[in-house]
């Protein structure tokens, strides 16, 4: 099944999602396991698809694609962690899906792209490396990549903002921290990105105190979050409120931590996320992360849900 990603909009999203639901159900044997498992063979609107929960990442290959050859991306997890692959045979649908986010979320404006991206730079299989690359790639720029290298990180940073250009940074966040307790920038003309997780390097604190220290040494800059992960070939960026926004060919649904049946399109609950750049693996998955959701699609993130991994997938054990 070929999909735009350009040509899906509020209007025909409903009918869209149902196309890649049947088409999803036949070709993917997992996915198509755990409808039969919750007696979801049918649907005739987006509330009645079913959820798969995302912790299958981690222990099948959640694919449409019988090759044999495939690649994949790779969540980072921590020591000891199984961690999740999302498979692929080529990159088009990604690219399509992050060339047009960029544009979505960041304009026209041409940023020169610098990723401080240490732990995934050392990774083989990282969607967000890819993701970077392919922007600097578009944008028609040098490589600028750097892991613990923060004073050549600071010089490059003032050197491009010396030179008048517009710049992105974008980080995890215990490397941005690292980084805004060595220096401060005060420019305008800096935008940062943080990524999120501290991947085991320091204790988690909430979104807000993140950014507060970031507004601190970079008092000028824009600072918003992503919201991304492996199992998901698109992403999702936040205002200036931590209210995260997301592209046209995705929606986020809220459920119930009791009943993976449940969804609802506003309150407390799981992520329920339908990303349709997900074509050949599964476009929708119940995520681990409770959200506040409102009417108006804007999420924000609250924390994550307490036994997640066990949670939905007896359905299939049992």
């Amino acid at each position: 099944m070929d999909i735009r990603l350009e040509d899906i909009n509020s209007e025909n999203f409903e009918e869209k999602a149902i196309e890649v639901f049947e088409f999803q159900r036949k070709s993917n044997p997992i996915y198509a396991a755990y409808c039969q498992s919750i007696q979801k063979s049918e649907v005739d609107q987006l509330k009645e698809i079913p959820f798969l929960p995302i912790s299958f990442f981690k222990t099948h290959k959640v694919s449409c694609l019988l090759d044999s050859d495939l690649s994949y991306f790779e969540s980072s997890g921590t020591s000891g962690q199984v961690n999740a692959k999302h498979y692929y045979k080529d990159l088009s649908l990604y690219h399509q899906s992050i060339e047009l986010s960029y544009r979505h979320f960041f304009g026209d404006k041409k940023y020169t792209i610098v990723g401080l991206l240490p732990h995934y730079l050392e990774r083989k299989h990282s969607s967000l490396v890819a993701m970077v690359r392919h922007w600097m790639q578009i944008n028609e720029q040098e490589e600028y990549f750097y892991l613990s290298n923060l004073d050549e990180l600071n010089d490059k940073l003032n050197d491009l903002l010396m030179k008048g250009n517009d710049v992105l940074l974008i980080g995890i966040s215990f490397a941005l921290l690292d980084f805004s307790s060595l220096f401060k920038i005060n420019n305008s003309k800096l935008k940062i990105i943080e990524t999120g997780g501290m991947k085991g390097s320091r204790p988690e604190i909430a979104k807000e105190e993140l950014v507060n220290i970031l507004q601190n040494s970079f008092p000028s800059a824009h600072i918003i979050s992503e919201y991304g992960m492996c199992e998901l070939f698109s992403q999702a960026y936040s205002d200036a409120e931590l209210w995260f926004n997301i592209p046209p060919w995705m929606k986020v649904l809220v459920g119930d931590i009791n009943d993976p049946r449940l969804v609802a399109e506003q309150g407390r609950g799981p992520a329920k996320i339908i990303d349709l750049a997900n074509m050949n693996s599964c476009s929708f998955i119940e995520t681990q992360d409770l959200i506040d959701l409102k009417p108006n699609g804007q999420f924000q993130i609250l924390g994550r849900i307490n036994q997640a991994d066990i949670r939905g997938c007896s359905l299939m054990y049992s």
